[in-house]
């Protein structure tokens, strides 16, 4: 959550995809260090998950600074609340992995 002041108040697009791909690689891996057992399939797919992520991350920096811009974002960036909810549902995409173990 600490990272929507920046993100909202510098109108930066480019920090939000680096921000969510970030968060997303730092709780995959902290939730794979605290099971208490961890196997070869768990580490495996944690590569997998965070080569996808990063590759991902990447790839929406790239796309919006080619672009100069995300039309679709443009429209939230003025509304603090339309903001905050796109905010809060790029979140919910992270519990979906934890619920298969």
């Amino acid at each position: 959550m600490g990272g929507i002041h920046p993100c909202f108040h510098q109108s930066n697009r480019d920090l939000y995809d680096l921000t969510g791909s970030f968060t997303y690689v730092t709780l995959v891996t902290v939730a794979v260090l605290l099971t208490p057992k961890t196997d070869a399939r768990s580490v495996l797919l944690l590569a997998l998950v965070v080569v996808w992520a990063v590759r991902l991350g990447s790839f929406l920096f790239r796309r919006i600074r080619r672009a100069g811009s995300d039309e679709r974002f443009d429209n939230i960036k003025p509304s603090f609340p339309r903001f905050l909810l796109a905010w809060t549902l790029q979140g919910l995409w992270f519990p979906s992995p934890l619920q298969l173990r």
